[in-house]
Order: structure tokens, then C-alpha cells, then sequence
């Protein structure tokens, strides 16, 4: 993703108003991240065919593949930090991928633990899955909130999560 930079957004128009309280336009914005996706879905036409119905179930006996059958290793773990960009920007806890690459062999006992219990119980913790959302603007009039996206900052450790995972499956 190319750098992304980060604008001021000191007033929007709100409600035929330009505003510059932060709590406010905060609000607002979250109250339009939020309420877009559905509003996108309901303006997306229904498919006119019926989808097939699914096979039949596989018998009870048969082996179930997990991905936490198999323990994980500390390398899978250091192999997948590597993979990762070496970005300074910081996520939503103040790390960043950098700090952390030069850092992750002193953390990699606690984040090996971490990582094969939450494969193990097949739960991904729920710390992780909070984002710090952020407006960028897209261009047009500034203080329109229909000019600007959403742009979620995720915790750097969830993505190292994210990426072990990818290269299992893969």
C-alpha cells in the first residue's frame, strides 16, 4: 500500500453547520463509517438464481483438519516478521513494525505462547481486533465527510498473527 498521508481535519459540515469540535466531528465520523457498509449492501441488487445446495455433510468419522493440530515454531513465527514490511508508522498502541523486528527475538517465548494457544483454542484475541479508524480525505471539499475514507490502524502483532496464518494455509 503506498504511504498513505495522514490530513487535518479541523471542520466538516455537519447537519448544514461547519463545525470544529473534535468530539463532534469524531462522532460523526464514526457515525458514517459505521452506517456506509449497510447502506452500500442495501443498494446492491439481489441475485435473481438460487444457490445450489451444499453437499452432502462428511460422516463424523473422517479426520477434521485444524490448524492447531500442529504445534507452531518459534521460527514459523520469526520467518513470518520477516516477511512483513519494516514500516516506522505506528499502530493503534504506538508499535511499530520496525521497533518490533529489531525487538522479536526478545519477545518471541511470549508471542509463541500466545500465538499456539490462540491456534490451539481456535480464538483470536479479542485486544487484537481493535483498530484505531482514521478519515483521510479523498479530494473535493474538505469539510464534506462524504470526501474522506476510513482507514483502520491494526496492532502490529495481529498481523504477525495474520501473516503465520496465511503461511500455514498456504
Amino acid at each position: 500500500m503506498p504511504n498513505v498521508k495522514k490530513s487535518e481535519t479541523n471542520q466538516v459540515l455537519v447537519e448544514g453547520r461547519l463545525t470544529s469540535d473534535p468530539l463532534e466531528i469524531a462522532t460523526k465520523f464514526n457515525e458514517l463509517f459505521t452506517t456506509m457498509p449497510s447502506k452500500i449492501v442495501s443498494e446492491i441488487a439481489q441475485p435473481s438464481f438460487q444457490p445450489p445446495e451444499p453437499e452432502t455433510a462428511r460422516p463424523l468419522d473422517s479426520p477434521v483438519f485444524s490448524i492447531g493440530n500442529n504445534p507452531i515454531t518459534q521460527s514459523e513465527i520469526l520467518d513470518a516478521v520477516k516477511q512483513l514490511q519494516a514500516k516506522k508508522s505506528l499502530d493503534h498502541n504506538g508499535i511499530s513494525m520496525f521497533f518490533i523486528k529489531k525487538v522479536v527475538n526478545s519477545v518471541i517465548s511470549p508471542l509463541h505462547h500466545c500465538i499456539q494457544v490462540s491456534l490451539q483454542q481456535g480464538v483470536f484475541p479479542s485486544q487484537l481486533k481493535i483498530a484505531k479508524v482514521v478519515p483521510i480525505f479523498k479530494s473535493g471539499e474538505p469539510t464534506l465527510m462524504d470526501n474522506y475514507r476510513p482507514i483502520s490502524l491494526l496492532s502490529n502483532f495481529s498481523k504477525i498473527y495474520e501473516k503465520v496464518m496465511l503461511n500455514r494455509l498456504n
